[in-house]
């Protein structure tokens, strides 16, 4: 069963050692929940993580300057209690590769969204950082290798890119 990948920011999530009740979250973690129209994008990872850097790829070539990447990772068996709408849809990153991998949650309460951040908090399996270093080995590497079209870079970005080379 594949994965799903939110980014996030760890210290919203973590230190939690004030936390009362396993029941509860930091309330800063939920914006990194943003939604819209009710919906949550979220991208779907290979049971075998193959698709891992593609994608981490993708979303840092979004950004306007690189910068650590900070994602979650929760088994989608994780979030079937939660009787989820889920729709594919296609991704606007400058990465057609990763873009498949898209989707979003959809018909979202509050409180659906809540116990999706307490699934993340509790039983996400990869909590993971991939320092700024290694994110622009990676842009690099995509973008030599094609997987990213430069054209649709932010061009702070490619700035940024160039000066940390």
């Amino acid at each position: 069963m594949p994965y799903v990948l939110r980014k996030i920011k760890q210290g919203r999530w973590w230190p939690t050692a004030w936390l009362s009740s396993d029941d509860d979250l930091p309330a800063d973690a939920m914006s990194d929940l943003k939604t819209e129209g009710n919906e949550l994008s979220v991208w779907w990872v290979n049971d075998d993580q193959s698709n891992l850097e593609t994608i981490i790829a993708a979303l840092a070539a979004n950004c306007e300057f690189v910068a650590n990447f900070d994602y979650a990772l929760i088994r989608l068996a994780d979030l079937d209690s939660l009787s989820l709408t889920v729709r594919e849809s296609f991704g606007k990153t400058p990465c057609p590769g990763a873009n498949q991998y898209h989707r979003d949650i959809c018909e979202l309460t509050g409180r659906k969204l809540l116990e999706i951040g307490l699934a993340i908090f509790r039983q996400s399996e990869t909590r993971q950082r991939f320092p700024q270093r290694q994110v622009i080995d990676l842009l690099h590497i995509a973008l030599t290798s094609g997987w990213i079209d430069r054209s649709r870079l932010n061009e702070s970005l490619v700035e940024d890119l160039q000066k940390r080379r």
